[in-house]
């Protein structure tokens, strides 16, 4: 069940589901609005921070330009304060067909980046996220076999280092 908020993020960042997930796992209206509420919140922070990225590289590019160029150049002609039609980029998403079920989502993302440049850096970021603890618990397990009452004084490092190798 979804109980995190970054698990309905992953999950309505996954193509094959989007917002149906709610529908099909017959969430209640007022949780699955939350969780789209957080999903939209997440994603303006992505967009704000996209913003504020190209307005530094903008001013680190314009800082280059010889001023000579500049007094003669198109740039009063340009507005860089332009809406870009980010805030759309979700509710089209929300409209796209579901791919099938044995859709690569990662590769779906990567063909689809230019067409939601946020939303396919957030998938990069969230779906990369690993949705099982079993990595974790293996490790442990294989940690409570290394150190025995025979064995309890090695090093940290070492400990790591036969870790490492075993995992």
């Amino acid at each position: 069940m979804l109980t995190h908020s970054h698990t309905a993020t992953a999950t309505i960042l996954d193509p094959r589901f989007n917002l149906q997930i709610f529908n099909k796992l017959n969430i209640e209206p007022k949780i699955a609005t939350k969780f789209k509420t957080q999903f939209e919140h997440t994603f303006f922070q992505y967009q704000k921070r996209m913003k504020d990225l190209q307005t530094i590289e903008m001013e680190q590019e314009t800082q280059e330009v010889d001023e000579d160029l500049t007094k003669h150049s198109d740039d009063d002609l340009f507005d860089i304060t332009a809406t870009t039609g980010f805030a759309l980029e979700f509710s089209k998403y929300y409209r796209e067909t579901r791919p099938g079920q044995a859709t690569d989502i990662m590769a779906w993302w990567r063909a689809r980046q230019w067409d939601y440049p946020i939303l396919a850096e957030m998938a990069r970021d969230f779906l990369a996220i690993v949705a099982s603890s079993s990595p974790s618990e293996r490790l442990f397990s294989i940690g409570g076999d290394l150190i025995t009452k025979k064995r309890n004084r090695l090093s940290g490092r070492r400990i790591r280092q036969i870790l490492c190798l075993r995992a």
